[in-house]
């Protein structure tokens, strides 16, 4: 038996309720595997009663689902770290509602705790920004250490005022396999509707307002194909929008295995949003050489470089992306410079084995334990008052299940 690191994730396998935090959280679980960690994943959606987070649904934000933890859940986790059966060397956290309560029982308990920043959550309206940067710096005071998802967004987190964020993480391992000539031509005939002449963009991922998917649709030329393909809060509206010609629609979250012919049939990768911390998707799809048209934005930056060897980055608001198609066609012919850039960028940034290896040596932090307890079981009441009057539980773990 390895050593024993516990990730409390909103979920590793619910891609419409938690995007490609799920998406990455699972490929980490993987990695963890491999380098000999023992693994236990405390989510919404766990198999196992003692490990599940509780799903809130926000009563002023009804599209955003989001996890509270409860005095409940913080007695369980302080059990299972204090226990011995089997010790636990480390805690990672991402993106819950607050991570303060997880830290402190953490700090109590004298078990590092790693802060993994992968959403902003100072975009999402049920959190109003001066909150989140208080949230997340009490955070990050009580972490052994930090981490995020991409240069820019460490940046962006700085602007903000959230201090002490330096280090991120290397983009997902992207290992696939090129699709057959059948293969790609059949994905084609699919997502124009039998007219594999036209110009293809693809968006693949969440349908959710923070994605601004509708500038996309204004966007593409009358002449070409706008693919979506996903699933989310916004799912009826965006079905509505299929007319098999400028937009088609294919309803349903895939697997990234079952991605990559779609990615392979494209023209281009398109993406609207300004909320991504890095943006898997284009990533995955230059491995396979399709280049990208992306909002000049946070995440998307960290890829597309001046050189524009992997695509442009445009304002998807000024409603017309054809100086980009224009500048960025070249590469449709030739897709082993979008592949050879993708494989540059892939070594750039820390691993989670790495980071976990570093906070291996660290010693355990009693620093403030009674002070921790104490102040836990006030957050505690808190949370409990809030949980009482302002927010709903949710029974459904999977509302939009794929």
């Amino acid at each position: 038996m390895g050593s024993c690191v516990i990730l409390t994730v909103p979920s590793i396998k619910d891609t419409c309720g938690a995007g490609g935090v799920a998406v990455r959280w699972n490929e980490y679980v993987n990695e963890l595997h491999m380098n000999g960690w023992d693994v236990e994943v405390w989510s919404v959606d766990s198999d196992d009663p003692m490990h599940r987070l509780e799903r809130i649904v926000m009563p002023f934000s009804v599209n955003t689902l989001t996890d509270l933890p409860t005095v409940e859940y913080a007695s369980r986790l302080f059990h299972r770290l204090t226990s011995a059966k089997p010790k636990v060397k480390a805690l990672i956290s991402t993106d819950l509602f607050t991570n303060i309560t997880t830290a402190l029982c953490c700090r109590a308990a004298g078990v590092p705790f790693i802060f993994s920043i992968h959403t902003d959550i100072g975009q999402l309206k049920c959190c109003p920004l001066p909150l989140a940067n208080f949230v997340q710096n009490i955070t990050i005071t009580l972490a052994s250490d930090v981490i995020t998802t991409s240069k820019s967004f460490c940046e962006t987190l700085e602007k903000r005022g959230v201090r002490g964020v330096k280090k991120y993480y290397r983009p997902l391992p992207v290992d696939f396999t090129f699709p057959t000539g059948n293969e790609v031509f059949d994905a084609r005939l699919e997502m124009t509707c039998g007219n594999p002449a036209r110009k293809v963009f693809l968006y693949a991922g969440r349908w959710s307002m923070e994605k601004r998917i509708e500038l996309l649709k204004n966007a593409i030329p009358r002449d070409s194909t706008l693919c979506l393909i996903g699933d989310g809060p916004l799912g009826d509206e965006i079905a509505s929008w299929h007319n098999g010609e400028h937009v088609v629609v294919l309803r349903g979250m895939k697997k990234r295995s079952e991605l990559v012919k779609y990615y392979a049939s494209s023209d281009w990768i398109v993406s609207a949003s300004a909320f991504e911390t890095f943006g898997n998707v284009p990533y995955e799809a230059a491995h396979l050489g399709t280049p990208a048209i992306l909002q000049n934005a946070q995440g998307f930056v960290d890829q597309i470089d001046d050189k524009e060897t992997r695509g442009s980055l445009v304002n998807f608001e000024l409603g017309t992306i054809e100086d980009a198609i224009s500048r960025t066609e070249w590469l449709l012919k030739r897709p082993d410079v979008v592949i050879e850039t993708a494989k540059k960028q892939s070594k750039i940034g820390t691993s989670i084995s790495d980071e976990l290896l570093l906070v291996k040596s660290l010693e355990p932090v009693y620093m403030y334990k009674y002070a921790a307890i104490v102040f836990a079981a006030v957050f505690q009441l808190f949370l409990l008052f809030v949980n009482r009057f302002y927010f709903s539980k949710s029974t459904n773990y999977l509302r939009f299940k794929n």
